[in-house]
């Protein structure tokens, strides 16, 4: 990724909410588009929280976040994979970390059981 199209695409990260960037960080760390409901387990919010909604509308406004349908589902991403790969780059290493481990902790309180096969495929 060139230099400046990396800056570019970091200053917008940065201009974000503190809740937006922290949501699109953890977008990142997902690596995979995910439904409302397993979105906000991993932020560890109720999926109707105000904050939650309000920082994905500043990320849609911003242009910033993906909404596609998946059998009757929405499922929530980063818009582009470049917004994507310049937020996880822009993670430290312990960040990253931390998130993963907070998501796996919380997609297995969520799907129990099933967190294993999904954690397989």
């Amino acid at each position: 990724l060139p230099p400046a199209l990396r800056a570019l695409i970091g200053s917008r990260i940065d201009g974000l909410p503190a809740g937006a960037k922290r949501l699109v960080e953890l977008l990142a760390a997902l690596d995979e588009p995910a439904p409302l409901p397993a979105l906000a387990a991993c932020a560890d919010l109720p999926p109707s929280d105000a904050a939650l909604l309000r920082d994905l509308g500043a990320l849609d406004r911003a242009g910033m976040l993906g909404v596609a349908e998946d059998g009757g589902v929405r499922r929530i991403a980063c818009r582009h994979a470049l917004l994507q790969e310049v937020a996880y780059r822009g993670l430290t290493e312990r960040r990253r970390r931390d998130l993963h481990a907070a998501i796996a902790r919380r997609l297995e309180a969520m799907l129990g059981a099933e967190a294993t096969r999904h954690a397989a495929a």
